[in-house]
This record gives C-alpha cells, sequence and structure tokens, in this order.
C-alpha cells in the first residue's frame, strides 16, 4: 500500500529555505559514501541519521512522521525499533537505480519520502511487475513497505529537487494467540453425481405416510439395498473417510448401514426437529433437490451449551460455528451429509412446486469394542 499524508505543521518559505540549506550543508558534512565505503549511492546522499539530531525544525518533522505513520499502519502504539533516515538532492539521472530497503530482514519495515517541492520527476514503484510513478507532493508523506522496489524517476530537470526518504523499523508484539475448538460435532459434506436413471428408479418404490403427516417414506426401510451395488459401495466409502480418515477409529472397527429410507416430500411438506435413536452415524443424499426445496437444519443441543450459554444472550456482529444456535445447509442434487446421530436437525418447508427425494440412512458399529470381560460383539 502506497499512501500520501499531510504534514500538519505549516511550512512556510523561511522553513524551507532552512531545510534546503540545512540538508546542504549536512550532505558535504555526513555523506553516505564517508560512512559507508563500499557505498554506491549518489554523492549528493547523506548518510542515514539525519532525524537523530535536535534540531529543532527535524525535530518537529520526525514527530509529524511518526503521528502519520501510526495512521498509515491503524495503529496507537507502535514500537520502534529504527529510524533510518538520509536526505538526497538531484537534477534526476538516466540510470536505472532499483532497489529496496531492508534493514533488518526479522522486523517489519516501512519506507517513507518527502519532497520538498513539487518537482518534475517522483518516485517509481514496481508492484508485482505494474509499474506506476508517484508524482511529488509538496511536503505530504508518502508511506510504502520497504520491499517494494522503487527508484527515483529517470530522467533530468534544470533544478534540484530536495527529498527526505528512510525507513523505520517497527516491531510486532501483538501475542500469537491460539485457539483449540475443543469437543466440536464434526458434520461431513460431499457432493456425489447422482447416478443415471436414479431418479426413474426411486419411483417404482411403495410409500407410506410419515407419522408425523409430513411426506411419505418407502416402506422398505432397507431401501439402499434395492439400490446398485456400486452406489451401496460408495456410500460406504465416504462413511469411511468420515469415521476412519477424520475421526480415526480403529482399524478393527467397522460400520455398516442398519437402516435406510428414500424420504418423499410434497409441495409445503416439512421435516420437524427430531434424531435419530438406535443409531452412531446418520446421514442424508439429496436425490432431487428442487430450487426453494427447503434447507437442512441442525440445531445446537441445550444441554450441551457452546459459547452461547444457557443463561446469557450475547449480541454478535457476525455468527460463526462457535457462537451459532443453529446451522443451516442448503442442498443440492449429489449433496452427502454425515453427522453423528444423536444432533437434532429439521428440514425446512418444500416451497417448491416439486417433489423432493432424499435418502436417509443410520450407521452403527459392525464388529468389537471393548477388551476382556467389557468386550462387546456387534454383529
Amino acid at each position: 500500500m502506497i499512501s500520501f499524508y499531510d504534514v500538519d505543521n505549516k511550512i512556510d518559505q523561511s522553513i524551507l529555505d532552512y531545510l534546503k540549506s540545512y540538508i546542504d550543508d549536512y550532505i558535504v558534512k555526513h555523506r553516505c559514501c564517508n560512512q559507508y565505503p563500499n557505498c554506491n549511492h549518489p554523492k549528493e546522499q547523506s548518510n542515514a541519521d539525519l532525524l537523530d539530531t535536535n534540531d529543532s525544525v527535524l525535530s518537529i518533522l520526525r514527530e509529524d512522521m511518526y503521528d502519520k505513520l501510526h495512521k498509515y499502519l491503524n495503529k496507537t502504539y507502535l514500537d520502534i525499533s529504527y529510524l533510518k533516515c538520509w536526505a538526497l538532492k538531484n537534477k534526476g539521472s538516466n540510470e536505472e537505480t532499483w532497489h529496496t530497503h531492508n534493514f533488518n530482514k526479522d522486523i517489519k519495515e516501512i519506507s517513507f519520502i518527502m519532497y520538498l517541492d513539487e518537482t518534475l520527476l517522483g518516485t517509481e514503484f514496481n508492484t508485482d511487475n505494474c509499474f506506476t510513478i508517484t508524482k511529488p507532493k509538496k511536503f505530504k508523506w508518502l508511506f510504502f513497505n520497504s520491499n517494494i522496489p522503487h527508484q527515483p524517476e529517470i530522467g533530468n530537470q534544470d533544478s534540484y529537487r530536495y527529498v527526505i526518504a528512510g525507513a523505520v523499523g517497527v516491531k510486532n508484539n501483538e501475542s500469537k494467540y491460539i485457539i483449540k475448538n475443543l469437543w466440536p460435532t464434526p458434520i461431513y459434506m460431499n457432493s456425489i453425481k447422482v447416478p443415471d436413471n436414479f431418479k426413474k428408479l426411486i419411483k417404482k418404490f411403495d410409500y407410506e405416510k410419515m407419522p408425523s403427516g409430513n411426506g411419505s417414506y418407502t416402506i422398505d426401510k432397507k431401501i439402499i439395498t434395492k439400490l446398485p451395488i456400486n452406489f451401496q459401495k460408495l456410500i460406504i466409502q465416504q462413511i469411511n473417510k468420515y469415521t476412519k480418515d477424520y475421526l480415526k477409529t480403529s482399524d478393527n472397527i467397522k460400520f455398516k448401514i442398519t437402516t435406510s429410507w428414500i424420504n418423499e416430500h410434497n409441495s409445503n411438506d416439512w421435516a420437524h426437529k427430531h434424531h435419530h435413536s438406535n443409531s452412531m452415524f446418520s446421514g442424508v443424499y439429496y436425490i432431487h433437490q428442487p430450487k426453494n426445496g427447503g434447507n437442512l437444519t441442525f440445531h445446537q443441543n441445550p444441554m450441551i451449551p457452546n459459547i452461547s450459554f444457557l443463561t446469557t444472550e450475547l449480541d454478535y456482529k457476525q455468527t460463526t460455528e462457535a457462537t451459532a444456535r443453529e446451522f443451516q445447509i442448503e442442498p443440492e442434487d449429489g449433496l452427502l451429509v454425515i453427522f453423528p446421530s444423536f444432533v437434532s436437525h429439521s428440514v425446512q418447508k418444500n416451497k417448491s412446486t416439486e417433489k423432493r427425494y432424499s435418502l436417509a440412512f443410520n450407521v452403527f458399529i459392525e464388529g468389537s469394542l471393548g477388551l476382556d470381560e467389557g468386550k462387546l460383539n456387534f454383529y
């Protein structure tokens, strides 16, 4: 980011003349090449101690620069590690002098420039191979990240241009905090293409009204066994991704689908808030989800409060997974969702004119749990 900021203190012609005279004298006495033998900077550039002074005018400029640096970084407090500032004057150059400022690689560094005149030549920047030229603005601080390549604009002019430039090292004292999201409720989602002729196949099954009166489901509660074998294997693979890859369950535990059915919801049908008993994990696969067919909503268990405490209702400018009382999913054809069976969920009203079809299923353990006397076998 490259930004200009006005100098608050009024600089009249007398102060301008003083600064130019001071810079002329300072460069003669403190040339950069005198301090650094291997220096390749122009002859009319000073060392980097220009603002390390008790001079009243330069002290005011230094404090003004710090004030604008706070605004540039949007910080009320800055821990300054170092300040390097130099003066230079020239009538331009036809040579490229691309460079960056990097006095300390481990500290955030901000560079600054202040032009004492609105001369013809400015500063050229290279930001991601996008070249821009910033023209001088009299008595304005120009701030930019020190790692941005830049150079004085190539060209020549009749009069000298006077520039005060430098770099400030700013320590980052903001502690890096860590958040551990303990005891989460993992919801697995993946997209699987609906097999060909699937939508025709499910309409051939026999359905009965649900006890709630909203919608119907297949009479056969092991309906997945009537679906193509490749699809059955694909669902099992997804269950294993959830349980083995993410939850890291042991190899001696296998999971099987115990019950399964297809839901059929007409227009204005909905599913009330409920959970699935006698099951460890449950899932739903959307075979046909029309537009405005209704979202799947998961509800927070009131007996297991999250950061939104039972007795306190805080105001949040934005709801996150840590503070939400419910979580909605907008389904589409092919979406598979797997979740712990104890999680309460509901389905919003089907506001479309089409039927909504989804495959629901429950998953339980197959194999042995525990050791010795406490061992349980599930088949």
